[in-house]
């Protein structure tokens, strides 16, 4: 007599093997959606890196190097939200300062509400190089550090 259908074994199998098929689909579509976003932050950083790179250089076309009374490097800080807009403070201007407290590429506290600050750390040594870090928040503004972004750029005149 003929058997017909699968056995059970047969149907355990091929389930067994069309789930370790799907996983492995799900797994490559996370990381590649992971990378994109990535990309997407490193692409946002660097419009935003030049963006603001114009308007906090002084008129000699450096940064000038700032230090605290008690010899702390200062930074230079702007906050926008992802679109690379300006954060407005209570007074409708644009949220830019300078902090001799806060160590560059960790969260200075200044940007509160913020989903992008962008912290230039000049050198004490070399008046055209800049450390650049571009820290990106939770969207909202809730202040969860998700990831950072370095770049150290060589200023000259013409930039």
């Amino acid at each position: 007599m003929k058997q017909r259908g699968f056995s059970f074994l047969e149907v355990l199998v091929a389930i067994a093997v069309i789930g370790a098929g799907a996983y492995v689909m799900m797994e490559t579509l996370t990381n590649t959606g992971n990378e994109n976003e990535n990309v997407t932050d490193r692409i946002l950083a660097n419009q935003i890196l030049q963006q603001n790179l114009s308007s906090l250089r002084s008129s000699s076309g450096m940064f000038p190097y700032v230090v605290s009374p008690a010899g702390k490097p200062g930074v230079y800080i702007t906050c926008s939200d992802r679109k690379g807009e300006a954060t407005k403070n209570a007074a409708g201007q644009a949220v830019q300062t300078i902090s001799l407290t806060s160590a560059a590429g960790t969260p200075s506290g200044v940007c509160t509400g913020s989903e992008v600050e962008a912290q230039y750390s000049p050198s004490a040594t070399d008046a055209s190089l800049l450390t650049v870090y571009i820290l990106f928040y939770a969207r909202g503004g809730s202040g969860k550090l998700i990831s950072t972004h370095l770049q150290t750029i060589h200023l000259d005149r013409n930039i």
